[in-house]
């Protein structure tokens, strides 16, 4: 398929699919063209996927993979400290395709993890991190260095430069912009490492030997026939076909012109990054530097203060990061906010943090006897109530569903008591002991009128 990207720019798309040894190949190249005839720098031009390779890999029935690695179109949660070890042991084998760690610290960080996994398919592998498995990770290779709240492109060659966006950079520039990025320089290298369309070629190639072996079956029954202007439109057509033949040599020709040029050009990119490694060398050792010196402030400090009746998303995505997703909130949660206008938000900021420090401490390894649950908060000065008869009574507010599953929404802290309606506050959540977190569904006031 070709369209016009520009006024004098083609975009052409491609899909081949081949079967070789038993096995299907699927491919899609994007390639570009510039129809007016002078010369000039052809500009940069937008490149997405095409749709059918998310078709591809959501279709339940097919198992797409690249060499031993399986693709699909989400991304991987990094959450364990012995995730992390795997994943240290696998970014050290080549064969695998490039990373894009991202450290989920925000509203934009989530977004993005979620748009690149659907729109770097085959191209690279999206890795989400937690601010304790980022640390781990880069206490083990120093060169993976995620920048807080940000991205960073890991190609397969380790020693290879990364891509990187702090979380103030995707936030201004928008995700949308990262992935633009991010695929631009992608795009080159997967064209350039995946080689000729071989599938293609060989069906191309087929197709036009079985042309000629029947113009020259047509040329050869005319003779015989004596049939002189049947001979001479058989050989007409036997010499289109050749020219169909220098068509598609020159065509390939041409392509592996293309790659040839594209790679001198790569090559000489990295000629001017070696003659410029020592400054390079000198700002990425300063900002490791700083990010080390970053590195020692207290996390739980960074939580953002909620703000009455707005979006406290900032806030909860902080919180799950801190906590290295000992607590999560749901939807309901956050609305559940937002239609408020709760008199203290940095008290309930305060009581959230202490919820989730305790849900590190109660699934940590050294959480210690626990005993009774509302004693075990107490001692954390955090006063939670595991009952409440109106609630318990009600099918309509006793529970609620998270991730296909359904929790109890009995269980809360007691943020405020002895005031006005509207300013007693409440926390809702419950433990799920499977997952190994606190699951919150409620941040603002009582659920009911007493």
């Amino acid at each position: 398929m070709t369209q016009l990207v520009d006024a004098d720019v083609e975009l052409t798309t491609r899909v081949t699919v081949a079967t070789v040894m038993q096995k299907t190949w699927f491919r899609v190249g994007l390639s570009r063209e510039q129809t007016a005839g002078y010369l000039s720098p052809v500009r940069d031009t937008p490149i997405f996927q095409p749709g059918v390779l998310g078709m591809v890999v959501r279709d339940d029935r097919l198992n797409v993979s690249i060499g031993a690695q399986r693709i699909d179109d989400s991304y991987l949660p990094i959450r364990t400290a012995s995730d992390a070890e795997l994943l240290v042991h696998s970014m050290g084998k080549s064969q695998r395709l490039p990373i894009v760690l991202v450290h989920l610290r925000s509203p934009e960080s989530w977004a993005l993890a979620r748009l690149l996994s659907t729109r770097l398919i085959g191209l690279a592998r999206v890795i989400t991190l937690n601010h304790s498995t980022s640390r781990q990770i880069f206490a083990s290779l120093p060169i993976v260095n995620v920048p807080f709240g940000g991205a960073l492109l890991v190609w397969s060659d380790l020693n290879a430069r990364g891509v990187s966006f702090t979380g103030e950079e995707i936030a201004l520039r928008g995700i949308d912009n990262v992935r633009a990025r991010l695929m631009s320089r992608l795009a080159a290298i997967s064209a350039l490492a995946r080689g000729i369309d071989e599938g293609w070629r060989s069906a191309r190639t087929a197709t036009q030997q079985m042309a000629r072996s029947a113009a020259e079956e047509r040329v050869l029954r005319a003779i015989e026939s004596d049939d002189h202007s049947g001979e001479v439109e058989a050989l007409r057509s036997q010499v289109s076909g050749l020219k169909d033949d220098l068509n598609l040599w020159q065509s390939i020709a041409e392509e592996s012109e293309e790659k040839r040029v594209e790679a001198e050009s790569l090559a000489e990119n990295a000629e001017d990054a070696i003659r410029n490694a020592d400054y390079w060398r000198e700002q990425y050792e300063a900002a490791v530097t700083r990010s080390v010196t970053e590195d020692v402030v207290d996390v739980w400090d960074l939580v953002p203060i909620l703000v009455a009746r707005s979006d406290p998303q900032a806030t909860f995505r902080a919180l799950e990061d801190a906590a290295q997703d000992r607590i999560v909130f749901t939807d309901s949660a956050q609305r559940s906010w937002k239609s408020i206008s709760y008199p203290d938000a940095a008290d309930m900021t305060l009581k959230l943090k202490m919820l989730a420090r305790g849900a590190v401490d109660l699934y940590g390894p050294d959480s210690g006897p626990i005993g009774h649950l509302d004693d075990w908060f107490a001692q954390r000065e955090l006063k939670v109530a595991s009952s409440d008869q109106t609630i318990s009574r009600s099918p309509k507010l006793r529970t609620f569903d998270f991730e296909g599953r359904e929790y109890s929404q009995v269980m809360h802290v007691k943020v405020r008591d002895g005031v006005k309606p509207n300013e007693v506050g409440r926390i809702h959540f419950d433990l799920d002991k499977e997952n190994q977190r606190i699951v919150v569904n409620h941040v603002a006031v009582k659920l009911y009128s007493s």
